[in-house]
């Protein structure tokens, strides 16, 4: 199943920073994802993944500068990944 990252923000109630019609096939943790998959970044800890990560968008709560691929915004993140996950079942 491909669903386009603009059909996840409206679902959700989420703002895609960027292309907006790119499909989103899976999901994936920031080390595990592959192109077509969203990922989430809640935890500066692990910011150094994002220079590494292959998802082709991110989940999260502010657009940050330490990525430079697409971002959907939501606040209420783990909330949102539990229904993007959804989607792909």
């Amino acid at each position: 199943m491909a669903i386009t990252l603009k059909k996840i923000a409206e679902m959700v109630g989420g703002t895609v920073s960027g292309d907006e019609n790119v499909l989103i096939t899976g999901v994936g943790s920031l080390t595990d994802a592959t192109r077509g998959d969203i990922s989430l970044f809640y935890d500066y800890r692990y910011r150094e993944y994002l220079k590494k990560t292959k998802a082709s968008a991110l989940l999260v709560s502010k657009v940050t500068a330490l990525y430079k691929g697409l971002q959907f915004m939501k606040a209420a993140l783990l909330e949102t990944m539990f229904q993007s996950i959804h989607l792909f079942m």
